[in-house]
């Protein structure tokens, strides 16, 4: 049973990875509101295959670290800062065009922690590495066709600006960023 549910887990984070080509053309904010949606309930989705695989396999609980310890405060310090802000449902929320509150981060820090526990071992973080490089390839490839003016959708994307599905081009250009460190380090691991 606890394969099946590891087995789960992974096919749901794999779905995760394939996040940022989403884009609910109907929503008021079509770059941000089908991803925040998605991420949540697929990480959701997660943490309830997880509680399952907890109370079948005790092995699965995670471990004190000093990353947890340092998470769990900045969890922490957000939450009393969402006390005294101006407005604690605005904090929490947050709203429909950034989709970023305390809860959000609540979802993220849950998948941090199932994930530590489920890939144990450096090896197994390798498969969701490449497809997160092949994502990031396909919103690459679609940069390039709006920046060359050949955009599948080009009504859809006539804002000017290099975005592909993420809406704005500093998202563009950190996804890259980072995939760029990814692609160097696996590269180097594999020499």
């Amino acid at each position: 049973m606890s394969t099946y549910l590891t087995f789960s887990i992974k096919a749901v984070l794999v779905s995760l990875i394939w996040m940022p080509l989403i884009i609910s053309f109907d929503t008021m904010y079509p770059h941000v509101v089908g991803k925040a949606l998605f991420s949540r309930s697929a990480i959701e989705v997660i943490l309830f295959l997880w509680i399952i695989l907890l109370s079948l396999e005790p092995n699965y609980r995670p471990r004190k670290s000093w990353i947890f310890i340092a998470i769990i405060i900045y969890m922490i310090v957000g939450f009393l800062s969402a006390m005294s802000g101006v407005s604690f449902s605005h904090s929490m929320w947050s709203d429909y065009n950034r989709m970023w509150g305390l809860w959000d981060q609540l979802h993220w820090f849950a998948l941090i922690i199932v994930l530590s526990t489920i890939f144990k071992k450096p090896e197994s973080w390798k498969p969701f590495f490449i497809w997160n490089l092949v994502i990031a390839v396909i919103i690459g490839l679609l940069a390039l066709t709006e920046a060359f003016n050949m955009s599948p959708s080009p009504m859809r994307y006539a804002n000017c600006a290099l975005d592909s599905t993420l809406g704005n081009p500093s998202y563009l250009s950190q996804i890259m960023m980072i995939n760029i460190f990814i692609a160097a380090g696996l590269f180097v691991q594999s020499i």
